[in-house]
């Protein structure tokens, strides 16, 4: 694969041991939110295709390239749902002309370690992290227990993607 990470392996085979049966990661390096994501999506992979499930899982040891490279277009597709964020934030709670800026400078590949186009579990995190400023925004113009429990939900869902850099 191009530009391969050694994280990609971390995430991808976790995916798939998942349908072992057994939904415990047994590896605690980062939270298992993204793997189950990705699991999900190889399930609805394996569901439209012409094969049962474990011929399809059995596949990753013959050809892996499919399994990195839908995982890698999910990630793609975090990155713009994370532009779009970066939009609405920028539109609704500072200024109107710069919000396609943002949009644009978000879909730049600036740094290694976020946007290289490979698996990266920070891009969920950061996907998490800016929805929950969103709703904690929307909250400081007006309380309300919807904004509250959307912000509470989504940190959440940052701990469960990478805990000790949610915490930061």
């Amino acid at each position: 694969l191009p530009h391969y990470s050694i994280d990609e392996n971390d995430i991808v085979e976790f995916a798939i041991g998942y349908f072992g049966g057994d939904f415990d990661p047994h590896w605690y390096k980062y939270g298992p939110l993204y793997s189950y994501l990705l699991a999900f999506i190889f399930f609805i992979q394996s569901f439209l295709s012409s094969v049962n499930t474990s011929e399809f899982f059995q596949g990753y040891f013959d050809d892996s390239f499919s399994f990195y490279y839908l995982a890698r277009f999910s990630n793609s597709l975090i990155h713009i749902g994370l532009a779009y964020i970066s939009f609405l934030i920028t539109f609704k709670f500072l200024s109107k002309k710069a919000a396609p800026f943002a949009f644009l400078l978000s879909l730049i590949p600036f740094a290694d370690t976020l946007t290289n186009y490979t698996i990266r579990v920070d891009s969920l995190l950061a996907l998490n992290l800016s929805l929950s400023l969103y709703f904690i925004l929307h909250l400081f113009r007006k309380i309300s227990l919807k904004w509250i429990f959307l912000a509470g939900l989504f940190i959440g869902f940052s701990f469960g993607t990478k805990p000790i850099p949610s915490l930061l």
